[in-house]
């Protein structure tokens, strides 16, 4: 039954429902285990180098569990955390990024550029899926992503409203120095929320974010690409 229940976990849906997943090879689940969020290890050996729950399977039950066409000897069973802590000061909205490849990258660059917080809007992949699991490099372990704000919700917690729009926007080679929205003016505000959106959206960002009326601040500046 175990095994039966570990591979039902290929899919999103049964992942999000037990808030478990599988990483996979030693990297990935060394990255778990740092950050105790291993509930088993999975292998064809017994290994050494961690001290929890093991279990020694042969090498077809791995490639029966893995979704990898190059199965590693070394996986494990792993989750969320409970979001038991406030939310950080300084955080990252992702508004309908629905590729799992770019909500991982993303959550790996806001950990380098030391966010507190990524929130994912409920149009963007989820944090379960296995592409955002592996694209993050590890970052989702450290830095893991709330589902369950919105951006009213975080317009009530008083957050100032950074957003790329090409919705009366000035293209960013004609913004003068008096428009201009420094590194300074970012470090003076106690709480900042940087939204990101899907390049699809015309307008930069979704019609709610557009329609948002915020009454703090809304910076709108053409990227062109950048």
């Amino acid at each position: 039954p175990l095994i039966k229940e570990l591979i039902k976990l290929k899919t999103v849906r049964e992942r999000k429902e037990t808030n478990s997943f599988i990483v996979e090879g030693k990297d990935m689940v060394d990255f778990c285990y740092e950050n105790n969020m291993v509930k088993f290890i999975i292998s064809d050996q017994e290994q050494s180098a961690y001290q929890c729950d093991q279990i020694i399977v042969p090498s077809f039950i791995l490639e029966k569990i893995s979704s990898n066409q190059s199965v590693p000897t070394l996986l494990a069973l792993s989750f969320y955390k409970e979001e038991n802590k406030a939310i950080g000061n300084k955080i990252g909205y992702l508004d309908g990024v629905q590729d799992p490849g770019n909500v991982g990258t993303i959550i790996r660059t806001a950990l380098a550029f030391g966010y507190d917080d990524v929130i994912l809007s409920i149009d963007s992949a989820s944090k379960y899926n296995e592409k955002t699991i592996v694209s993050s490099k590890g970052a989702i372990f450290k830095i893991i992503p709330r589902d369950n704000l919105t951006l009213d919700q975080l317009k009530e917690l008083g957050y100032y409203i950074i957003v790329t729009s090409l919705k009366g926007a000035i293209p960013y080679k004609e913004v003068t120095r008096k428009d201009k929205y420094t590194y300074e003016d970012y470090k003076t505000r106690a709480k900042t929320n940087t939204i990101m959106s899907n390049d699809a959206f015309v307008n930069g960002t979704s019609n709610p974010v557009n329609n948002n009326n915020n009454n703090q601040f809304q910076e709108s500046f053409a990227t062109e690409n950048v």
